[in-house]
């Protein structure tokens, strides 16, 4: 509660002082503007990125450094001694108390603007040098027009954010290539004939199919109904985030491959051929059918393939059951953009 007080008092009187190209953790900013701009100096001749990514960044920030630049704009000694006393507040380890020499807590109210702040400085120097830039907290992307200038832009930027700011730059992780490979939110650009596009980077596909898999488990022991719940929620919150992408091949894959899962859990869950059999009978199928479907020695995943689920576990079926057709939702989501 107090942390929520003085992020209430700080936050109008540093954000006005923030840079347009910073987006994240600030009122009314989002991860999808970030990505749109770094689409748009794409569009202006920025082909080439330099990724930047800091080691541990919320648990190196120098406080003394911090304080002073809070100092610049607030001269409130209450409120200067309340955040000195947060950030040194220190955390729980196993029982035992841990204090905070440096770093800026995760999950408290006021690390996301603590962690603005300090960055700002950074924000502040790459206009004066005339680099185009988007930041959303710790994941900058720099956009140059080459190769040459992006390893000469990486190694001032390092050298300014481990001299100055007392940071440590991941120089595995950061590198200096192409928007259309490097990730950024989640996110690649994808030039097309049609203009440039935004499309969902590959490890966001393969996370979203990983979980949707375990969901689908065909010996998880869940109601059918809790595993559409679930599929729900998920894939919610993931095309919310992603439906800005250009992606109908993968969402239509991907929206067959799921169902095919439905169908072969659902199969596993009726177990036993006279379960099968009343099942598939109160589904419309011809008894004859039913008996010699229930009874057959196919596997799972086959059988979820064939005739034989298909035409009692219709589209129509699995909609009243609950399933949402995530190729419907992604259309819905992406008119909105």
């Amino acid at each position: 509660m107090i942390q929520q007080a003085v992020n209430q008092v700080l936050q109008p009187i540093f954000d006005a002082t923030f840079s347009n190209n910073s987006f994240g953790f600030r009122p009314k900013r989002s991860a999808h503007q970030a990505i749109t701009r770094a689409k748009t100096y794409y569009e202006q001749g920025y082909k080439y990125v330099v990724d930047i990514d800091m080691k541990a960044y919320f648990d190196t920030v120098n406080h003394d450094k911090l304080m002073y630049y809070i100092e610049q704009k607030v001269q409130d000694k209450r409120v200067l001694c309340l955040t000195r006393l947060y950030l040194k507040s220190g955390i729980m380890v196993n029982g035992l108390f841990e204090p905070s020499e440096e770093g800026t807590r995760q999950g408290g109210n006021l690390s996301p603007l603590l962690s603005n702040i300090y960055l700002n400085e950074f924000d502040k120097l790459l206009p004066k040098r005339g680099y185009k830039f988007v930041r959303y907290a710790d994941d900058c992307n720099i956009y140059v027009k080459s190769m040459r200038a992006g390893y000469r832009v990486m190694e001032k930027s390092i050298k300014f954010l481990e001299e100055e700011l007392k940071l440590t730059v991941n120089r595995e992780k950061s590198a200096v290539g192409s928007p259309m490979k490097r990730k950024f939110l989640g996110f690649c650009i994808m030039p097309m004939r049609n203009g440039v596009k935004i499309r969902p980077h590959q490890q966001a596909k393969l996370s979203v199919k990983q979980k949707l898999r375990k969901l689908t488990k065909r010996n998880r022991g869940k109601s059918t109904e809790v595993i559409l719940k679930q599929i729900k929620q998920l894939m919610t919150g993931w095309l919310n985030y992603y439906g800005i992408s250009v992606m109908k091949r993968f969402i239509n894959e991907l929206n067959g491959w799921l169902k095919h899962r439905l169908r072969q859990y659902i199969w596993k869950q009726w177990k036993k051929p006279k379960t099968r059999y009343r099942n598939l009978v109160q589904l419309g199928i011809d008894k004859q059918k039913a008996y010699e479907w229930s009874n057959t020695r196919k596997g799972y995943w086959r059988i979820s393939a064939s005739y034989i689920l298909h035409r009692p576990l219709t589209d129509k079926e699995l909609a009243r059951l609950g399933y949402i057709d995530i190729s419907k939702k992604y259309q819905f989501v992406h008119s909105n953009y």
